[in-house]
């Protein structure tokens, strides 16, 4: 089944709300940390719960960042180019891969962050999921499905960063062969030329969000670059 129309949820208040919420999505491990904290409160020395309580104001203080990248991450995923030019599926699958697509691109160059940056990603993730989570509910997943579900596109998001994080390292056919067996992945043929183009993308993009400084990025600024074009006279182009 293809999405419904795209209507900006993914990227607007929806997300945000899931942000201010504050601890009800803070991630699992806040959460038993201060399951812990108020078992044991009196076993808790009162520097145990200073250092707990920056690590919290911390993590709400980087709600907003994370909201931001997020958002950039979903737009440009969104682009029709790359379902119109290269082919991607225009399926709930295939608007997912291009969504961890994207995020493998963020979370990589995060890792370069230090500390504070590994924590975004986190928080950029664990926001991704729960969006994934309400999306899947929306289009009528009930309870009793929607945690395998969940769970089965974690460890595809997994595989993925793996898989393309090897490619970049390697020569091109690697990369080209990781993202025919993941983006097209339902397609019965898709043409050599639209991956390769699709791969040229994603290594020009890495290439720039490592230009990109930690600044801007723990500040929840992140800029892609144009959708290539395929045109089929030529051997596409990318903008």
């Amino acid at each position: 089944h293809a999405f419904p129309p795209y209507d900006g949820k993914l990227a607007g208040a929806s997300v945000r709300s899931m942000c201010n919420r504050g601890l009800d999505r803070a991630p699992e491990e806040l959460h038993l940390l201060l399951r812990t904290w108020h078992r044991s409160r009196a076993g808790v020395n009162r520097a145990g719960r200073r250092v707990l309580l920056k690590m919290l104001r911390r993590r709400r203080g980087m709600s907003q960042p994370a909201t931001g990248l997020y958002s950039s991450i979903v737009e440009q995923s969104r682009d029709p180019a790359f379902f119109c030019d290269l082919n991607v599926p225009d399926t709930i699958l295939g608007r997912f891969e291009m969504i961890a697509l994207h995020a493998f691109l963020v979370f990589r160059r995060l890792r370069d962050a230090g500390g504070e940056g590994q924590e975004l990603a986190q928080l950029t993730h664990d926001l991704m999921f729960a969006d994934i989570d309400r999306s899947l509910r929306e289009l009528g997943i009930g309870d009793m499905g929607i945690g395998k579900r969940v769970k089965s596109l974690a460890r595809n998001l997994y595989g993925r960063i793996a898989a393309y994080d090897e490619g970049l390292g390697s020569d091109e056919a690697v990369l080209v062969e990781a993202l025919r067996r993941n983006v097209y992945a339902t397609m019965e043929s898709v043409g050599n030329e639209k991956i390769a183009l699709l791969a040229v993308y994603l290594r020009r993009e890495a290439e720039a969000l490592r230009m990109q400084t930690d600044e801007a990025l723990l500040s929840g600024q992140v800029s892609f670059g144009g959708v290539p074009h395929f045109d089929s006279g030529t051997t596409g182009t990318a903008s």
